[in-house]
């Protein structure tokens, strides 16, 4: 994820500083093209996410302490450094392409000029060496883009201020609605009724697909069923 930094380096290596638009010579272009070729070896594996989600990025790296201290609370792997650090290097490839475009269209409109053949040579040789780093940094900038979105759905939603952290222990009493009825015994929950019904199974769901899961048997199978039917008729 160096791709910014590096890309200085070798650029101070060539005596050249910040993006420059080519230059007619022969020699600028490969000197740019071999550039990019030594920045394209860190490019980022491409993995594409399962769905691309309305994330706002540039929020998260303003409030780099508030995104962290949500991830803690909500004992999230998210990492909002890591989400902050692809953005910025995003932005500034994102950047960079938008100015090797502009020069490339400056070059393809240059050649409808009438020109030297030797003229016309150096914009053809600048043209291609533009083509080829501009598919670098594009290619680049979709890994980027995946990266970010990889990283970016990790981070959980915000929670409100005013809720308290901790589990159902630390929850914070708002309001009753009504008097809590008096049944003059322990009341069931639906779960133990439902079982003790032999309504509910959660024992064959937990072995099929995990805990919280559960099997509706019996009545409550074709109580479903006849609801389900139910719904369908009135459509």
């Amino acid at each position: 994820m160096a791709f910014c930094g590096s890309q200085s380096a070798i650029w101070a290596r060539h005596g050249v500083r910040g993006l420059r638009p080519f230059c007619p010579a022969s020699s600028r272009v490969s000197i740019r093209s071999n550039a990019v070729a030594e920045v394209a070896t860190t490019a980022l594996p491409s993995v594409a996410p399962a769905f691309k989600a309305n994330l706002d990025f540039k929020f998260v790296r303003d409030n780099l302490q508030l995104i962290a201290d949500n991830c803690k609370l909500r004992n999230s792997p998210g990492d909002p450094a890591r989400v902050a650090q692809l953005y910025d290097e995003f932005t500034r490839l994102k950047q960079e392409s938008d100015s090797l475009r502009a020069s490339r269209n400056e070059n393809s409109a240059a050649m409808k000029g009438k020109l030297e053949p030797d003229a016309r040579q150096q914009l053809i040789s600048k043209g291609q060496a533009l083509k080829q780093q501009l598919e670098d940094v594009e290619a680049r900038l979709t890994s980027l883009e995946n990266a970010l979105q990889v990283e970016g759905q990790r981070l959980p939603n915000l929670t409100h201020p005013d809720v308290p952290a901790g589990g159902e222990d630390n929850a914070t009493l708002l309001r009753t609605v009504g008097v809590p009825r008096d049944f003059g015994f322990a009341p069931k929950d639906h779960v133990t009724l439902g079982e003790a019904l032999g309504l509910l199974d959660f024992e064959a769901a937990a072995e099929v697909s995990g805990s919280k899961f559960y099997y509706l048997k019996n009545a409550a199978a074709l109580l479903e069923l006849a609801l389900v039917n139910y719904a369908m008729t009135k459509v």
